[in-house]
C-alpha cells in the first residue's frame, strides 16, 4: 500500500480511501451531503431493473440509434454492476 500511501499523492490531492481524514471535510461538501440527504426520492431502493427516468433516457438513446422503439419493461435493465449484470443474465436471460 505503499504506492497508495498519502505521502506519494500529489499535495492537492485528498486521501480518503483509508479514512485518516483528521479534520473537518469543507463546508460546501457537508452542505452538499445534507441537501441530498433531504431529497427523498433518490434515497429509497431503486427500482429491480433500474430507476425508470434512466431507463427512459436510455430507451430514447439507444432507440434511435437501433431505429426501433425498446421496451422499458423487457429489454433495457440496469445493474449496479457487471457482477449484478452477469447474475441477472444467467439466472432470467433468454
Amino acid at each position: 500500500m505503499t504506492c497508495c500511501s498519502a505521502a506519494n499523492l500529489p499535495p492537492d490531492c485528498l486521501n480518503l480511501g483509508q479514512g485518516y481524514m483528521n479534520f473537518a471535510p469543507p463546508r460546501w461538501i457537508t452542505v452538499a451531503a445534507e441537501e441530498a440527504l433531504n431529497i427523498v426520492g433518490p434515497n429509497h431502493y431503486s427500482h429491480p431493473r433500474g430507476r425508470p427516468r434512466l431507463r427512459n433516457a436510455i430507451k430514447h438513446f439507444y432507440g434511435s440509434q437501433f431505429n426501433r422503439d425498446l421496451n422499458t419493461d423487457s429489454e433495457i435493465i440496469v445493474t449496479s454492476g457487471a457482477n449484478e449484470g452477469k447474475y441477472f443474465l444467467a439466472s432470467f436471460g433468454h
